[in-house]
C-alpha cells in the first residue's frame, strides 16, 4: 500500500501537486520487482489517481476500489475508469463534499457491457 504525499505517515510535507508522479512511481516499483498484475484502490484524490495511473497500463488492473474520489482530480478519473476492464467498486456516501463526489461518480458514464448495480439507500431500510 502506497501513501501519496501528504496523506497518512507523510502529513508534514505540504507537497500534493506531484501525486500522480508518486503514482507512476509506485507502479514502475512493483513492475520491477517482479508483478504481473496489480489491484489498485484509494480515497478521495488518491482513488482518482490510482485509476489514473492504472489506465496508463504499466500494469494489468485486475481490480479498483474507489471511495470518495471526485471524478476530477489531477486528471480525468471518469475517462481513466472507463479503460479499465477490471471489476470495480466504487464507494461513496452522499454527504462528502457535500454531495458533489455523488454527483460526479453518478454523472461517469458505464463502459459499454459492463455489468452495473446502485446500492444507494439500501443500507438504510
Amino acid at each position: 500500500m502506497a501513501l501519496y504525499r501528504n496523506h497518512g505517515a507523510s502529513e508534514e510535507v505540504p507537497d500534493n501537486e506531484h501525486i500522480a508522479r508518486d503514482a507512476r512511481a509506485a507502479l514502475a516499483e512493483l513492475k520491477r520487482l517482479g508483478a504481473q498484475r496489480v489491484f489498485l484502490g484509494g480515497a478521495s484524490c488518491c482513488g482518482t489517481t490510482a485509476a489514473i495511473a492504472g489506465a496508463e497500463g504499466r500494469l494489468p488492473v485486475v481490480g479498483l476500489l474507489i471511495m470518495s474520489s471526485p471524478a476530477r482530480c489531477g486528471g480525468d478519473g471518469g475517462a481513466a475508469v472507463r479503460t479499465i476492464d477490471a471489476p470495480s467498486l466504487f464507494v461513496v456516501s452522499p454527504g462528502d463534499m457535500n454531495g458533489a463526489v455523488e454527483k460526479q461518480v453518478r454523472e461517469t458514464p458505464e463502459p459499454p457491457g459492463r455489468a452495473t448495480q446502485d446500492l444507494a439507500g439500501r443500507l438504510s431500510e
